[in-house]
């Protein structure tokens, strides 16, 4: 059985990944980068993305401005795109 945690706002650069219940474990982490922001890399995974996929040993995704939505494998390191037709910001670059 999966389940999912509500779907919670985060910063202008940070989220926070609830804990699993007593027992239970991450098995995808899914975030977008929501708006196009000129101080950040908004197209690509940060650092503290793949710091969470690695912490939980689960892949992440992100769903970017441009609308393409990316999977981070923290087991092979390596980034795919599954979509590039996903709801896009109209202020993307």
């Amino acid at each position: 059985m999966y389940k999912y945690t509500p779907v919670q706002k985060g910063g202008a650069a940070s989220a926070t990944v609830p804990n699993p219940p007593r027992g239970k474990r991450v098995v995808g982490i899914l975030h977008t980068h929501g708006a196009y922001d000129p101080r950040y890399d908004s197209e690509n995974f940060s650092p503290n993305d793949k710091n969470a996929a690695k912490a939980y040993n689960a892949p992440i995704y992100v769903a970017t401005p441009n609308g393409t939505l990316k999977k981070y494998e923290p087991s092979t390191n390596t980034v795919s795109v599954l979509s590039t037709s996903m709801p896009k910001d109209p202020n993307a670059i």
